[in-house]
């Protein structure tokens, strides 16, 4: 995960950090 993983839930994160890594 990306640096804002550990500001947002679970769910949040992993949806960031997919659109970030696509």
């Amino acid at each position: 995960m990306h640096m804002h993983s550990f500001l947002l839930p679970s769910g949040i994160s992993i949806i960031m950090d997919s659109m970030l890594d696509d």
